[in-house]
């Protein structure tokens, strides 16, 4: 009996012994990621924002080995220095500078003949093309080429941007000097935003298809890093500028005057009065007030194509009203008074709650209200287009250092999971979505749904809802709003 025993343990013995110390093995592997994540909690989670990269970069590229133009496949073309004919935004402002040109006097007639006439969708305020006037007058000839190189650098200044915020914004937060892991993880996150950026669908497609937007993006980016630098009239000018291309920014002014942010109020005001001054010399006031005719005709109307990713374009989807998957580029859907009245009542709504919400203490409330409202109005808008949403891509890094600033102490594993799910939604081109049967093709509203959750953590934030106490670390303590 003995020696069959023998035999036994000779036999197997090797392994069970193997198998128990692979087990001792992971035990120990554990136990060290353990004390790791015990002794570098912020390290740890800007370890897990790499993890997310890794798996929205391959979803990137599988989309585009599927044929689907992916992040992936869009930063092939930015790498390769690939010629970029796109003109979404282009066609239609040189249409519309030409015919200035032709028609000199006509002072009213512009969006008369241009957008209901001629059937163009220049849907951009006069005061948008001040910018491309400026080029012709230093020599360039405008063409969707050169507009799209020039975006090229614009949008990788965009994402360095965004570095560049991750790295500016955990010592306008943190009280005293930062430890160790934090310097750690400050590092990891400012390193990794620039690509994160370039691989947020929103930001990068603005480009692939030749927008102003990327523009819009940009100045959006610089005017975040200049109020985490403490220059308020700075970001004042900046958001002055994107006034310029975006006319529904300019309810920055009544946020800021209630705000009682004045020199941030004051240059944007001043920013934006040079700003029109100069466009209505250019172009006539007439062409000016007509501009309100436009958008009054497109909050009646909005658009029902999918990329419409607001409340109107899910309740056109809803009511099944117009063309959801071919954008008409020479045509609205017809009005519909329900349609009409629910995003109306939303951007009520939106408006009244950004302008009558009351902050919480803490230093960097503020500016997480400062993102806040030009999100709002961004969602709150009739049509808001998948690039509008570029906006995002700063805020979601962000939101991501706060989280990982309060690593140590807020043991809010959930709210960093709905994150990086609402990341992977919004930084995704999920336009399979649109073939959906029955109440599915409501997915299609992935993007508005992800901004939605996005609002609804900037709240949160800026309410002091994320278990953050105020006045205490890691936040410093700040003057009530």
């Amino acid at each position: 009996m003995f020696c069959w025993h023998s035999d036994f343990f000779a036999i197997f013995g090797s392994d069970w012994t193997g198998t128990q110390m692979s087990n001792l093995r992971s035990k120990a592997v554990a136990g060290r990621l353990s004390a790791f994540v015990a002794g570098s909690p912020r390290t740890a989670a800007a370890l897990a924002v790499y993890a997310l990269l890794a798996c929205v970069l391959l979803i990137h590229i599988m989309l585009a080995l599927a044929g689907q133009q992916s992040g992936a496949w869009i930063l092939r073309g930015i790498v390769s220095s690939e010629t970029l004919e796109a003109a979404d935004s282009w066609n239609v402002m040189i249409v519309a500078l030409e015919w200035l040109d032709t028609h000199p006097a006509a002072d009213g007639s512009l969006y008369r003949e241009v957008f209901f006439e001629q059937q163009h969708k220049f849907q951009y305020a006069p005061t948008s093309l001040v910018p491309l006037d400026a080029l012709r007058l230093m020599g360039f000839e405008l063409t969707p080429l050169l507009l799209n190189n020039l975006n090229r650098l614009i949008l990788l200044a965009s994402a360095l941007g965004v570095g560049a915020l991750c790295w500016l914004l955990p010592e306008r937060l943190i009280k005293g000097p930062l430890d160790a892991d934090t310097r750690r993880a400050r590092l990891l996150l400012a390193v990794a935003a620039p690509g994160a950026a370039l691989l947020f669908f929103p930001l990068i497609y603005g480009y692939h298809i030749g927008q102003l937007q990327v523009w819009i993006n940009a100045l959006f980016v610089a005017a975040c890093i200049a109020w985490v630098s403490g220059h308020r009239a700075t970001t004042g000018v900046l958001i002055g500028l994107v006034c310029m291309l975006k006319p529904q920014f300019g309810l920055f002014l009544i946020w800021g005057a209630l705000r009682r942010e004045w020199r941030f109020t004051i240059a944007l005001l001043a920013t934006g009065t040079l700003g029109l001054a100069l466009s209505v010399v250019l172009y006539g006031f007439g062409n000016h007030l007509a501009y309100l005719e436009v958008l009054s005709f497109l909050s009646r109307h909005g658009e029902s194509y999918w990329a419409n990713q607001s409340a109107n374009g899910l309740m056109q989807r809803i009511f099944q009203n117009g063309e959801i998957h071919d954008f008409g580029g020479d045509a609205f859907p017809p009005f519909h008074a329900v349609i009409y009245a629910v995003s109306m009542l939303v951007t009520v709504a939106f408006l009244a709650g950004i302008f009558r919400l009351r902050r919480a203490e803490g230093e960097g409330v503020p500016f997480f209200d400062f993102m806040l409202a030009a999100l709002v109005f961004t969602a709150a808008s009739p049509i808001a287009w998948e690039h509008h949403y570029g906006i995002l891509a700063p805020i979601f890094a962000v939101m991501a250092s706060v989280w990982i600033l309060a690593a140590p102490r807020s043991g809010r594993g959930w709210l960093g999971l709905a994150l990086c799910l609402a990341f992977l939604i919004a930084a995704l081109p999920l336009w399979a979505l649109q073939y959906a049967p029955g109440l599915l093709h409501l997915l299609m509203s992935h993007l508005y749904f992800a901004a939605l959750f996005a609002l609804a953590a900037l709240w949160g934030l800026v309410r002091g809802r994320w278990g953050l106490p105020p006045g205490d670390t890691p936040l410093a303590a700040g003057e009530a709003a």
